[in-house]
């Protein structure tokens, strides 16, 4: 496969997986990392899952590594993938199955807003 066949195919699964064309505003400048190794859950009680004859609520869980990857276990389903975090709060995110996800976190109030449901901090 040609180097330019290859790109075709990076920026092909960049844009599919991310939504992003190249036109949106894309972090530059990477912030110190405050979540790395931390753990954030649902603020809210979400279903997790089906018991034996109804919905199963819990809490959804973001799971962030020292090496910026991230878990997001939503539902019954977890999926990871990188991220970047920017020094005004916003992340990228890459390799995660759904299209666009909104992701920012709120440094004073130590919190990550993502897909339209904030998740707090866990203390351990």
């Amino acid at each position: 496969m040609t180097a330019k066949k290859v790109f075709g195919v990076v920026a092909f699964f960049f844009v599919a997986i991310t939504g992003c064309t190249g036109s949106e505003r894309v972090p530059s400048a990477v912030a110190p990392d405050a979540l790395a190794g931390h753990q954030y859950r649902s603020a809210e009680e979400r279903e997790v899952g089906m018991g034996q004859n109804e919905l199963v609520m819990g809490y959804w869980r973001l799971t962030f590594s020292s090496e910026s990857e991230v878990a997001w276990q939503h539902s019954d389903v977890v999926e990871a993938g990188g991220y970047a975090l920017a020094s005004d709060g916003s992340m990228v995110l890459r390799s995660f199955l759904v299209n666009e996800i909104e992701v920012r976190y709120d440094v004073e109030n130590d919190r990550v807003l993502w897909d339209d449901l904030w998740y707090e901090r866990v203390l351990e």
